[in-house]
């Protein structure tokens, strides 16, 4: 009788009281004993993993924390202390009972969730306790118990250029899309990790090593420096650009390691890069009807709500759309647009921006947020392991409907 078990990265095979090694995608074996080989079946499709920090490079790497606005909560939330490999990560919106219900439900091939990305953060305001008495602290805790990892990009994948904003705009007529606001903020690796003073090559490899494995660069984004002292002797300094959640994580290794070299930490300049919000000048006017008709049809949506300013009718025509996913207001306060998209706006709001000629169309907050996540799944598969389940959560939706 053949017992077969799929590990990680092998498969290991008892064929009676032999010990066999089989390797990932290997049907032919052959036994210690014997030179005869035998074929065997191996389920080819079961999950392989990947560690939780290395997904955590790549999400960083689409959708750069340090962009997200100064007051949000983003990236790794909850991180269990033993976190098992990751071989299957749910999408959703919103991380609500139901959703955690279906992710901990959710086994396929032997391959339960064990990362749930949510657009929101399941934690936004600090947490004075974890108790049975709250919804949002109840999900934490089964998180937490059930040793499944919750990583938050929000506003990230709202300021970045291909994020939730540009694909809102993505099923509107084609124009000129500028973002509404430009802030200064660091490069998307604020810092600069400078190690000098190396003597020897190999240590320069040494250093690069401990740079990749321990943060989220790349070889490539490693730079050398050579000179030379008077009596022709050469000096290394190896630099690279990083961020100060991976610096603190590096730098106590470094320092260990290599405290013979100079170790410094610098600043870099910072860059102009796109705020929340957009605005599309349409490169030919469409009418009232056809906007709105162009964001149902986008959005999946039978009906929004609609705020027209007075003496317009729906053939009024359109030449500029403001946006901004989700609560929108205290972006688009102000912007000069024949019409507002967002999610949500308070009724003041509202007859603010209708006075001043600007019609809103309001879609409810997450509708125009939740249908990024299919675009971002397939960002995602594009540089996850193959063999990582990705899925888009079946019970997450808008909690309000208009009936």
């Amino acid at each position: 009788m053949i017992r077969i078990f799929s590990w990680l990265h092998h498969t290991k095979i008892f064929l009676k009281n032999k010990n066999l090694i089989l390797n990932r995608y290997t049907t032919t074996v052959r036994t210690s004993a014997s030179s005869n080989y035998r074929r065997i079946f191996v389920d080819r499709t079961a999950p392989l993993a990947m560690d939780l920090q290395d997904i955590v490079k790549i999400m960083e790497s689409l959708a750069p924390t340090s962009i997200a606005e100064e007051w949000d909560n983003v990236g790794l939330l909850v991180e269990p202390s033993n976190p098992s490999p990751i071989s299957h990560i749910l999408l959703t919106n919103d991380l609500t009972e139901s959703v955690m219900k279906e992710a901990l439900n959710q086994e396929e091939n032997g391959c339960k969730v064990g990362l749930i990305v949510s657009y929101h953060p399941p934690i936004f305001k600090p947490l004075k306790r974890l108790t049975q008495s709250s919804p949002k602290e109840k999900i934490i805790i089964q998180a937490i118990e059930s040793g499944v990892a919750i990583y938050s990009p929000h506003t990230a994948h709202d300021v970045l250029w291909g994020g939730v904003n540009d694909w809102m705009l993505s099923g509107i007529s084609k124009g000129i899309i500028t973002p509404l606001a430009v802030k200064q903020v660091t490069s998307l690796k604020s810092l600069c990790l400078s190690v000098g003073g190396i003597t020897d090559q190999e240590d320069c490899k040494k250093v690069t090593n401990v740079l990749c494995e321990s943060t989220n660069t790349t070889q490539k984004e490693v730079t050398f420096s050579t000179e030379e002292t008077a009596d022709m002797f050469k000096i290394f300094t190896v630099k690279c650009g990083i961020d100060d959640r991976s610096l603190r994580g590096v730098l106590p290794k470094l320092t260990e390691q290599f405290s013979n070299y100079k170790i410094t930490v610098s600043q870099l300049d910072k860059i102009p890069k796109p705020g929340a919000g957009r605005l599309l000048t349409l490169a030919h006017p469409i009418n009232l009807n056809t906007l709105v008709l162009q964001v149902k049809r986008h959005l999946g949506l039978q009906h929004l709500r609609l705020a027209k300013p007075d003496g317009w009718s729906d053939d009024k025509l359109i030449s500029s759309v403001a946006v901004c996913v989700g609560s929108g207001a205290s972006v688009l306060r102000g912007v000069k647009a024949n019409v507002y998209l967002t999610g949500e706006m308070s009724h003041h709001d509202v007859l603010d921006a209708t006075a001043r000629g600007t019609a809103c169309i309001l879609c409810e907050h997450s509708n125009t947020e939740r249908g990024f996540l299919h675009v971002f799944k397939k960002l995602l598969e594009g540089k996850l392991s193959s063999t990582v389940k990705l899925s888009v959560s079946q019970t997450d939706k808008d909690p309000l409907c208009i009936v």
